[in-house]
Order: C-alpha cells, then sequence, then structure tokens
C-alpha cells in the first residue's frame, strides 16, 4: 500500500488507466503455483506493463552500478514542478506552446506553397477570363449552327429555289399553266355544275402556289450568301470547339467549369488572408507563452 495523497503524477497515470483512487493505493500480485500471475492496482485487473509504469513512480531502486530513475536528468524538472505545485501551470504553458507549434507550422506550409498558389491564381484567372472573353450563349450557338447550314449549302438553295420564285415571271410556269386551264374550267360549270368544288379547289391552290412563290422570292431576297460571313461563322464555331477541348463537352459544361474555377480562386485568395491572420495569431501566442513561461 502507498500514500498517494501527494503524488499528482502517479494520480495522472491512475486517471490515464481508467483505475479509481483515493490518497491510497494498493497493489497486488497473486502468484499460483501452476505459474500464472495475477496483478491488481485497487482491485482492478492490470497488465505486468502497466504496473512497471505506475511502479517508477512509487519505487525508487538504489544499487551499484545501476542506471536509477532518480538519477536521470530528464525527470528532475518533474520533481521540481511537483514540489513548487505548478502542474496546471505547466500544463498550459505546454497547451500553448504546442498550439504556437502547430500555427508556426502551418505559416510554414503556407510559405512553402506561396509560389504555387500564385502560378495557380494567374492560370485560373487565364482561364475564366478566356472563356468570359469569348462570351458565348446558347441563342448565338444555334444561330451560328443554323447560319453554317444556309451558307454552306446556299448555292443548293438558290439553285433549287430560282425557278419557284420565277414562277411569276416567267411564261412557261405551273401558274401560268394552271391559271390557263381554270378558265375554261369555270366556263364548263354552267353545263357541268357538279364540277364547281373542284374548280374552287383548284383556284384555291393557284392561290397557295402564288402565296408560296412570291414567299420563296421573298426569302431568296433575303438570302445572303455572303463568303466572308461564311469565315466568320466557321473560326466562331471553331472558337468554341477548342473551348469544348480544353473544358467540356457542352457550353453548359463550360459554363459549370468557370464557375468552379472562380470558387477555387476564392478559396486560394482565402489562403493569402489566412496567413495574415495566422501571423497575427502567432504574435499573440509567443507573448502568451512568454508570460506563462516567466511564471
Amino acid at each position: 500500500s502507498f500514500s498517494i495523497k501527494d503524488n499528482q503524477s502517479v494520480k495522472t497515470l491512475l486517471d490515464d488507466m481508467e483505475i479509481e483512487h483515493d490518497d491510497e493505493l494498493t497493489v497486488r500480485r497473486k502468484v499460483n503455483i501452476s505459474g500464472k500471475n495475477s496483478i491488481f492496482i485497487n482491485d482492478h485487473s492490470s497488465k505486468l506493463k502497466r504496473l512497471s509504469v505506475l511502479g517508477e513512480w512509487l519505487i525508487d531502486l538504489h544499487g551499484q552500478h545501476a542506471q536509477q530513475f532518480l538519477l536521470r536528468p530528464a525527470t528532475h524538472v518533474d520533481y521540481l514542478d511537483q514540489f513548487a505545485n505548478l502542474k496546471d501551470t505547466v500544463q498550459q504553458f505546454q497547451d500553448l506552446y504546442r498550439l504556437l507549434r502547430q500555427k508556426q507550422q502551418e505559416k510554414e506550409a503556407l510559405e512553402q506553397s506561396a509560389a504555387e498558389r500564385a502560378r495557380n491564381i494567374d492560370f485560373i484567372q487565364f482561364q475564366i477570363e478566356e472563356i468570359e472573353k469569348a462570351g458565348f450563349t446558347a441563342e448565338e450557338v444555334t444561330q451560328l449552327d443554323e447560319e453554317l447550314r444556309v451558307l454552306t449549302y446556299g448555292e443548293q438553295i438558290v439553285e433549287t429555289l430560282t425557278p419557284i420564285a420565277q414562277w411569276h415571271t416567267v411564261e412557261q410556269s405551273p401558274l401560268n399553266s394552271i391559271s390557263a386551264t381554270l378558265g375554261p374550267l369555270e366556263s364548263l360549270l354552267k353545263v357541268a355544275p357538279d364540277l364547281k368544288e373542284l374548280a374552287a379547289e383548284i383556284k384555291s391552290g393557284l392561290i397557295s402556289l402564288q402565296e408560296a412563290a412570291a414567299g420563296i422570292d421573298q426569302y431568296l431576297n433575303n438570302l445572303d450568301i455572303d463568303p466572308n460571313r461564311l469565315e466568320a461563322v466557321n473560326e466562331r464555331l471553331a472558337e468554341l470547339d477548342r473551348l469544348k477541348r480544353k473544358y467540356g463537352q457542352t457550353l453548359d459544361d463550360i459554363d459549370s467549369f468557370k464557375v468552379e474555377q472562380a470558387r477555387k480562386l476564392t478559396n486560394i485568395e482565402k489562403q493569402d488572408i489566412n496567413y495574415l491572420e495566422l501571423e497575427n495569431e502567432i504574435v499573440g501566442l509567443i507573448e502568451q507563452v512568454a508570460e506563462r513561461g516567466a511564471e
């Protein structure tokens, strides 16, 4: 049995081992004939290794040529702190110092990666600016695709539609042929009134064809097959293809990439703010550690 009333080190060890205690410590060892041993610390079953650690704070053996616990310089400061009742103050100092070292290491890590962060900022800003400068929208892409089709097949479109647009002006046209037959057909209505409905349909069809021919003529008048415009459309779509190869398969993917890069840029820039905060925090911790150290 040991009195541990003033032995704070032992009490701390017992707390770490989750062994209940008061001001007295009892150690029992049971040795069986079979050779099996049992160790109990305050009636808690324990292992030899834990007893050995605890024993160093309970008993000091002195013998010739032996390296004794009492003679270890590393333990002398513990004796002094215990004698002066400085356990709490020392613990506060250690906690502050440990936090100071942690913050200093964080600062060192930020300093080491400063050049890399600068490179990342430049690269991300370049990517964002490239996407924003291109300024593609879904409406423009749709319009470019339509223009490309028209400009690419412009010659074929003109060749196909021009004869229809000329129905109003050429003598031998479907409109003149139908008109020529419509007069005699209407004169037959007096003797064959059953043809009235069919004649009306032909006349209606003639009007529809006239309107269609006029519409196609207007379409051709508005059609601008400009080789320079075709080149400009191709260049614009080629620029979109370059962006797709770099940043995403679709315009939505490119926009999502830009948003993600903007988020990364914000986080990287925050690290510079964190660096200044760390510097201020370290200055305060150094002062606190110095005060505790002096105490």
